[in-house]
C-alpha cells in the first residue's frame, strides 16, 4: 500500500502529526465505506500501533503513558522493543504506526553495546538489513504504514562509541525509510513540512 515517513527532533511534535495523519486517513475510509455501501457498517479501518519504547525509568513511563493517553481506545497495541513484528502481523489492519523507528535503533544497539566496537558494528548492520526487509514487506503490505523517526543529522557528532553508532545507524536508517516512503515529512516546532509526495 503506502508508506509515509515522519521525522523531527524530540518533543517536535511529529508523534501528534503521526497519529492526526493515521486518524484523518482512518475517518475518510469509513466515511467512504460507509456512503459507498449506503448503510452505516463501514470497512475495516483498524488501527495497529507499534510501540518501540522501554519504561526504563519513571520519566520514560510517563513519556509512555502520554503517548498512551493520547491515542483512541480502540487502537490495538504491540509492544516490539527489540523485534518488529513480520507483516503476518500487520494483515488485520488497515493502518500500522511505528513509533519509532529510533526507539527501535536504540535498543537493538544497547543490547549489543557489551560486545564493544566488533559487537555494534555487527548489530549495526544486522539492525539495517532487518529494516531494508521489513520496509520492503511493508510497501508489499495492504496496510497503510507510518514511520515515525527521530533526526539525528542536524546536531553535533556524539562523544561516545555509542553515541556515534546510535547516529550513524539511525541516519542510515532513516534514508532507507524516507527512500521507500510514498510521502516524507519533517515536523519542526510542530509545524509539519511536506518534503516527498
Amino acid at each position: 500500500m503506502s508508506v509515509v515517513f515522519i521525522t523531527g527532533g524530540v518533543r517536535s511534535g511529529k508523534s501528534e502529526f503521526a497519529e492526526q495523519w493515521i486518524s484523518a486517513r482512518q475517518e475518510s475510509r469509513v466515511r467512504t465505506g460507509a456512503s459507498r455501501e449506503k448503510q452505516p457498517a463501514a470497512p475495516d479501518a483498524s488501527v495497529l500501533y507499534i510501540a518501540t519504547s522501554i519504561a526504563a525509568d519513571e520519566e520514560m513511563a510517563r513519556r509512555i503513558a502520554e503517548h498512551r493517553l493520547r491515542r483512541p481506545a480502540s487502537w490495538q497495541t504491540c509492544e516490539c522493543p527489540y523485534a518488529l513484528p513480520d507483516m503476518a502481523a500487520l494483515s488485520g489492519h488497515s493502518f500500522v504506526l511505528l513509533e519509532c523507528l529510533s526507539g527501535w535503533v536504540s535498543n537493538r544497539l544497547i543490547q549489543a553495546e557489551q560486545s564493544g566496537a566488533a559487537g555494534l558494528k555487527r548489530a549495526r548492520s544486522a539492525v539495517l538489513d532487518e529494516w531494508a526487509k521489513w520496509l520492503a514487506a511493508g510497501k508489499a503490505a495492504s496496510a497503510q504504514i507510518a514511520i515515525v523517526s527521530n533526526e539525528v543529522g542536524l546536531g553535533g557528532v556524539a562523544l561516545y562509541p555509542l553515541g556515534r553508532a546510535f547516529q550513524d545507524c539511525l541516519g542510515e536508517a532513516n534514508k532507507l525509510a524516507a527512500a521507500a516512503a510514498d510521502e516524507v515529512y519533517a515536523v519542526i516546532s510542530g509545524i509539519p513540512w511536506r518534503l516527498k509526495g
